[in-house]
């Protein structure tokens, strides 16, 4: 896809939250390339690790599976690399579609850092041949509260970067604009023939773009769609019927079935729960 990034208003924002938090904070395109960090280099210990072939690809494939969970999901993600540091990572997205990624790490939790300190420290030693005494004790500390904190505000700066247009990709991408279109005509006849149809493209060529573009089929992308909209209309208190039909789903019935597919709660239940939430 192709995305610009305003790497030096990106680099000051990122720059204002290491100084809050301590926290290296780093940007990826969506083929996972990075595109900014803060600091500019790992932390000691990390870079000690990348020295080694087989600690330096496990940390890669760390990054990879962290990746694929968050593409899959498409919401962040907290985890424990294989050195026992915790990392966070979420998608930068557009109507669903991911465009890059944030990502946070290199911490450990506070609770944990006495009681992992051994058996991290034998475990590089077995690989380095080294003691990383002094670089484990400067890995930077929180607790888990304050990392689920930090972990939020990096999502939150994400869904910032795309609206604020430090992350823009290119209006003539034909899966962004299929899916400008599809979001903003979701009572409208959105058939595979249609869309075929209204962009002039094949059907294979339709499949491929929302497999590779929005990781899933094109109909399972659509009611993905219909459904977050509906359940935005019911947080805003909109009753059930209008938000199945403004949603684009003429059948009630067939509507509270996807939606509680979706979303795992029957669509009376979810605003149910909504309003009486203080």
């Amino acid at each position: 896809m192709n995305v610009t990034f305003d790497t030096e208003k990106l680099h000051e924002i990122m720059a204002h939250f290491y100084i809050l938090t301590k926290i290296r904070i780093v940007i990826f395109d969506d083929k996972f390339n990075q595109i900014v960090s803060v600091p500019d280099n790992d932390c000691g210990f990390c870079n000690a690790l990348k020295e080694n072939t087989v600690l330096n690809e496990r940390c890669k494939l760390c990054n990879n599976n962290a990746r694929s969970v968050c593409r899959n999901t498409n919401n962040i993600y907290t985890y424990t690399c294989h050195a026992g540091l915790t990392e966070a990572i979420a998608p930068i997205k557009m109507n669903g579609i991911i465009l890059g990624y944030i990502m946070l790490g290199q911490i450990i939790d506070k609770s944990e850092k006495k009681k992992k300190k051994n058996d991290i420290l034998n475990y590089t030693r077995d690989y380095i041949g080294r003691d990383l005494t002094e670089e484990y004790d400067k890995l930077i500390t929180k607790s888990k509260r304050q990392i689920d904190a930090a972990a939020n505000i990096m999502e939150s700066c994400a869904c910032y970067l795309w609206a604020n247009r430090l992350v823009r990709v290119n209006e003539d991408c034909l899966s962004v604009l299929i899916s400008t279109y599809i979001n903003n005509n979701l009572t409208a006849d959105l058939s595979v023939n249609a869309l075929c149809s209204h962009f002039q493209i094949s059907r294979n060529k339709l499949y491929k773009i929302s497999r590779d573009s929005y990781g899933m089929g094109i109909a399972a992308y659509i009611r993905k769609q219909r459904v977050q909209n509906a359940a935005s209309l019911l947080k805003s208190g909109s009753t059930v019927a209008h938000a199945a039909i403004s949603s684009g789903f003429e059948d009630y019935n067939y509507f509270s079935e996807i939606f509680k597919k979706e979303t795992g709660i029957l669509p009376s239940k979810y605003a149910d729960e909504i309003l009486i939430r203080p």
